[in-house]
């Protein structure tokens, strides 16, 4: 009865993904989805497209909408740019349009400006972007350092929250 009840523990994998924890079994029976390569499309609070993809997405209970998500990816579009956010797990609420990103998460525009963080969350409806944990970021000739940030209106601005360092170099 003990090599039963250990057996039973050993097969199921908790993963800590920020306040998401889900529990992912190692067959495939007990999931009511699963998706190799997905990509969820919709809309923001301003009909702006916003796009999440994953290498692999779960879906543990066919009432909810509600994702596992391995290596996630967050996109989102404004007048004139794309953000992008990344990172190793996720948990993705399609009908809350919210997106929860653990694990070497990194948010840039691929242009001028990259931040480097363990955690964020994108609101798509709110358009907010937010964290909790140390942050690092680089933008041209500055790099700053903060325990948190929330990113509104994609980008157009942002709050560094905590002890925050702020270098400027003039190369």
């Amino acid at each position: 009865m003990i090599v039963l009840i250990l057996i039973n523990k050993s097969s199921l994998n908790l993963k800590n993904k920020g306040k998401a924890i889900t529990y992912i079994k190692d067959d495939f029976s007990s999931a009511s989805q699963v998706l190799l390569g997905p990509t969820f499309i919709g809309l923001d609070k301003e009909k702006k497209p916003f796009k999440v993809s994953a290498a692999k997405a779960t879906k543990l209970n066919n009432s909810t909408e509600v994702f596992d998500l391995e290596e996630p990816k967050g996109e989102i579009t404004n007048d004139s740019d794309v953000f992008y956010m990344s990172g190793n797990f996720g948990v993705f609420n399609k009908s809350n349009q919210f997106l929860e990103i653990s694990g070497d998460v990194t948010f840039s525009d691929k242009k001028s400006f990259t931040f480097n963080t363990s955690e964020a969350e994108m609101d798509f409806k709110k358009e907010v972007l937010l964290g909790h944990k140390k942050v690092t970021g680089k933008k041209k000739n500055s790099h700053i350092t903060s325990e948190g940030f929330k990113i509104l209106n994609k980008g157009d601005k942002i709050i560094f929250t905590g002890k925050s360092k702020l270098l400027l170099s003039s190369k």
